[in-house]
């Protein structure tokens, strides 16, 4: 007995073609460098290389960052046409009305809805 499984339409996007691997200039990625911290809580040692970035003023926090989201956007820039194309197929596929359930505010229940694909929120 022979199963059949329906395709779903989100799935059967076409995938952009691979260009060989020598021919995509990637950003090398950024090692952060590891700066030896120990915390002690309750007795217990907890060593933590990457304490450092947490400190969200320090210019070498930000510019490791900055390298990170560089990487990040070289990677990700050959899905651009395939993230397009899925945004779109799911947006024929949302109804420009859609609400969201009601919820209590004050004494009553109110309900938001989106209009027509403006971006405004009522």
């Amino acid at each position: 007995m022979k199963s059949s499984r329906a395709v779903s339409p989100l799935l059967a996007v076409s995938a952009p073609a691979k260009p060989p691997p020598s021919a995509v200039p990637f950003l090398a990625p950024p090692v952060a460098k590891r700066i030896a911290r120990v915390d002690t809580l309750r007795g217990e040692v907890h060593p933590d290389n990457w304490h450092w970035l947490r400190e969200k003023e320090n210019p070498e926090v930000v510019a490791y960052l900055k390298a990170e989201n560089a990487h990040t956007k070289s990677r990700l820039e050959q899905m651009l046409p395939l993230q397009e194309e899925l945004y779109q197929q799911m947006m024929a596929r949302i109804r420009e009305t859609d609400g969201e359930a009601p919820y209590p505010k004050e004494t009553a229940l109110h309900v938001s809805f989106a209009l027509a694909r403006s971006g405004i929120r009522q």
